[in-house]
């Protein structure tokens, strides 16, 4: 299964019930990394499993004779898509993922996520994406509703984005916003177990010679293409051929499933419906429900759920959204870097950033954030910020202060400092930038320090740690973050501005 989105904001609820802080042991702190990282996961939709059965579209099309041939598919075909998800379970947080991976606390989860979108698929033969698959997509409704410890979550895609293309490579999605950068959240809430793209994928290659009440064999590589894993260990999926007539042929599937996904192991049991339409050779209707359960990775929690999934694919007058967003179809390896930038905010600490998306943000509490750079499962840097006192506005915090206090925080760990970068930004941001090396026991560590601040005294620190054999995986990947923070409005800023008008130095999010 995809990764389930989970609004970050889940943090926040856990840091205010205090009973759960005082009945375990594991920090605020590591509650707020972990709840945090689950960003994905968690929707859920609503049908349950004695559903499955009724479709909307049970073949109320004119008679065909048309064999369902998918390589005869469409080019161009549009489709209105209707989804909806939900599940109730458990998060599994361990107390430091990269010391263990055992469960320390589990933690209950209830969500329903909804969709409603126009998507094109862009040509498998297109001559630029060669082999690859991919989607335009216009949504209408994006948004999820999730309770935790009784308090209940909103999350949904911001009015303007504008169209979103989905490529797809190695079962993977990558989502990118054309006019507009998305946040993390709103990454992984875009993104559905199965992907509606991807239904044609359970259907066997022998269709058009199966009749009623014939059983098929799904495979590895299609289920993981449906599900999006990395790839299937082992499967005892089957189909059924439940009805079979001129218009529609409807199977049932029922199995369970191991693979891999997102550097970490996963189990699945499902049970389905699936319509298929002769008409429009392609699948127009699912109901399915899972249970899973995931293993714990560096960068997300594991989990345990039951959830039920229905997506209903309607085809719709010809219209050509790639021309109309004025958007060319490109290869997945080809997106530009600036596509996949995403933002990232920190709500306590009053800033925001763009970062690749190999960043997350496991912390966000008061008087620190902290975010880690992961890459398949190994955590590359560490960033944490933080806000220290305001400076009396017209004062400056010199490059000589910035050096005193590194020296004096970094102590015998301290090996070389380099020489101090200032900048000054066109929002008037003073960024200073400092790179250290050293050791800390006995592991050669290499830190990147920035300071930021405003001419109201307003200050930001961000240190970048990371074991010194990194420190090219990492590159310059502080510039990119420091090039676009901007500090975000205090609430109490919010408050005193009777004019209703932002005032973060940087436009509207």
């Amino acid at each position: 299964m995809a990764s389930l989105p989970f609004p970050k904001q889940v943090s926040r609820a856990l840091i205010s019930n205090p009973k759960i802080y005082r009945s375990h042991p594991i920090s605020r702190r590591k509650y707020s990394n972990w709840v945090n990282s689950i960003v994905r996961l968690g929707f859920c939709l609503w049908v349950a499993f004695q559903t499955l059965g009724t479709s909307k579209a049970d073949g109320q099309t004119v008679e065909s004779n048309l064999s369902p041939d998918r390589s005869k598919n469409r080019v161009s075909e549009t489709v209105r898509v209707q989804a909806e998800l939900s599940l109730n379970g458990n998060l599994h947080l361990p107390e430091n993922a990269l010391i263990s991976k055992k469960i320390a606390i589990q933690i209950p989860i209830r969500s329903v996520a909804k969709f409603d979108y126009a998507e094109q698929k862009i040509a498998p033969n297109d001559a630029t994406l060669g082999s690859q698959e991919g989607s335009l997509r216009l949504y209408d409704q994006a948004s999820a509703i999730t309770t935790v410890n009784q308090r209940e979550h909103q999350l949904s895609l911001r009015d303007g984005t504008g169209p979103i293309l989905v490529l797809s490579k190695e079962n993977q999605e990558l989502f990118f916003a054309n006019k507009s950068v998305l946040s993390r959240e709103e990454l992984d809430l875009l993104k559905l177990p199965v992907s509606s793209a991807s239904l044609d994928a359970f259907l066997p290659p022998q269709l058009a010679e199966l009749s009623e009440g014939d059983s098929f064999a799904v495979n590895s590589t299609s289920l993981a293409t449906a599900f999006q894993l990395m790839n299937v260990t082992s499967s005892n999926v089957k189909g059924k051929v439940t009805s079979a007539n001129t218009e529609t042929i409807k199977m049932r599937l029922e199995g369970q499933l191991s693979g891999n996904a997102d550097q970490t192991t996963t189990n699945i049991e499902m049970i389905a419906n699936l319509n298929y339409s002769h008409k429009h050779r392609t699948c127009i209707w699912l109901a399915m429900g899972i249970r899973e359960e995931r293993e714990i990775s560096v960068a997300e929690p594991g989990f345990e759920i039951a959830a039920t999934l229905k997506i209903q694919r309607t085809p719709i007058d010809p219209v050509d959204l790639l021309a109309s967003s004025n958007l060319i179809p490109i290869a997945y390896d080809q997106v530009s870097p600036e596509k996949l930038l995403i933002e990232q905010r920190s709500d306590y600490l009053n800033f925001k950033t763009l970062t690749d998306r190999s960043w997350y943000m496991l912390t966000d509490a008061p008087g620190i954030a902290t975010m880690r750079q992961i890459e398949d499962d190994q955590v590359i840097s560490q960033c944490d910020f933080r806000t220290p006192p305001k400076l009396p506005i017209g004062k400056k915090y010199t490059p000589e202060d910035f050096q005193n206090e590194i020296v004096q925080k970094l102590g015998e760990q301290l090996g070389s400092l380099g020489d101090i970068e200032v900048e000054e930004t066109p929002s008037e941001l003073q960024i200073l930038r400092v790179v250290a090396d050293g050791e800390a026991q006995g592991i050669p560590i290499r830190w990147v320090f920035l300071h930021f601040g405003d001419p109201t005294g307003r200050r930001l620190i961000a240190t970048f740690t990371m074991e010194a054999g990194l420190s090219e995986k990492f590159s310059d990947g502080d510039r990119q973050i420091a090039s676009s923070l901007r500090f975000l409005a205090s609430e109490s800023a919010k408050n005193q501005d009777s004019s209703g008008q932002t005032t973060e130095n940087a436009e509207p999010r």
